[in-house]
């Protein structure tokens, strides 16, 4: 097995589990008038665009990898892997800035009901924190698949009979 066909698996792996932690992170508060109110993803949006980004990337990976499995790819043919892990990448690091704005803001206010979610709720905010935490290694992963596709393309190009 390539390298390259490891590093997208461990890809897949790692952007679907920072989807599933997003989607299971929750927790449910009450009030002193026995109001219980949910805090989940789906209430903030730069939560869903993290979510939605990294959905998207984890369908692309199983695509890429079918194909790249499937087919002995051309020096051409991976640049155009490249190129769009490279916009792959972009996605993954727009949703993981949105929503690691949203959690430093989240433990960092001092009133308010984000103070009450992060104080009282550690869990919830650990888990917006560890689902950040995977889809970086994901992204550092398509960092490493856009620069190994670039040195095969090349390699290839230079001998393409002889390698």
């Amino acid at each position: 097995m390539e390298i390259g066909y490891v590093a997208r698996l461990i890809a897949i792996i790692t952007t679907c589990i920072a989807a599933v932690i997003m989607v299971t992170a929750k927790v449910t508060i009450s009030s002193k008038y026995d109001i219980n109110k949910d805090v989940k993803f789906s209430i903030i949006s730069a939560l869903k665009y993290f979510l939605a980004a990294n959905v998207i990337v984890f369908i692309y990976s199983i695509i890429a990898l079918l194909i790249s499995i499937i087919k002995k790819l051309k020096p051409i043919n991976l640049l155009w892997i490249a190129l769009a892990d490279l916009v792959a990448v972009s996605m993954l690091l727009t949703g993981n800035g949105a929503a690691s704005a949203v959690s430093a803001e989240l433990e960092n206010i001092d009133d308010g009901f984000a103070r009450r979610v992060c104080s009282f709720y550690c869990r919830f905010c650990s888990q917006i924190n560890a689902s950040i935490g995977m889809s970086m290694v994901g992204t550092a992963l398509y960092v490493a698949l856009i620069i190994l596709s670039l040195v095969i393309a090349y390699r290839r190009s230079r001998c393409p009979s002889a390698c």
